[in-house]
């Protein structure tokens, strides 16, 4: 064998190894693509609004049924008879006065720009316990006339749909059923 015909060879060998990892940069490419297209499609947040009515207590929350983190652009609070509204999600300034002077126990959570839901997490916007049937009532009453909208976005900021629900399921009366310690346990872990 002659010279030539070594170099011959090793042309086409490196010829056929440039074409070979050529073909693979391009297949580990296309399927990085795929897994990041699958990544953004498994980490989802699907956001709901959720409500307890019982007869000795209510809440309203914004849950993440999703697989991936909700992230809260914005919630905006509106009462559709008296027209006023509130960008923050707080349900508590929409309440009138005689109840605002209340003392019973609530929490309330303010969402702020960027707050976050995790997986199958829940925020509370109200949670209230009640045993004062003129109270319960008077809340009911105005939380029925109530919507609640939020925006949001997952962690690579795609845009979703608002998600927004009306209130009036706190329009609904006799109401026998009553929430006990446990049950009150299990709502909140």
């Amino acid at each position: 064998m002659n010279i030539m015909d070594t170099n011959f060879v090793i042309a086409i060998m490196a010829t056929g190894a440039m074409i070979i990892s050529t073909l693979s940069f391009i297949i580990t490419m296309k399927f990085n693509k795929r897994q990041i297209e699958h990544n953004r499609n498994c980490l989802k947040p699907i956001c709901s609004i959720g409500l307890t009515n019982y007869e000795n207590f209510i809440s309203v929350r914004i849950e993440n049924n999703g697989m991936g983190p909700l992230i809260i652009k914005s919630i905006k609070c509106v009462n559709e008879s008296t027209g006023e509204s509130t960008d923050e999600g707080s349900l508590y300034k929409l309440l009138p006065e005689e109840l605002q002077r209340k003392n019973f126990h609530r929490i309330l959570i303010r969402l702020g720009m960027s707050s976050s839901i995790s997986v199958n997490g829940k925020k509370y916007l109200l949670s209230i316990s009640l045993e004062d049937e003129e109270t319960r009532r008077l809340l009911r009453e105005c939380l029925k006339d109530i919507t609640v909208s939020v925006e949001y976005t997952d962690i690579y900021n795609s845009k979703f749909e608002r998600v927004e629900r009306k209130l009036t399921l706190f329009g609904l009366t006799n109401l026998k059923m009553r929430i006990t310690d446990v049950e009150k346990f299990h709502l909140w872990s």
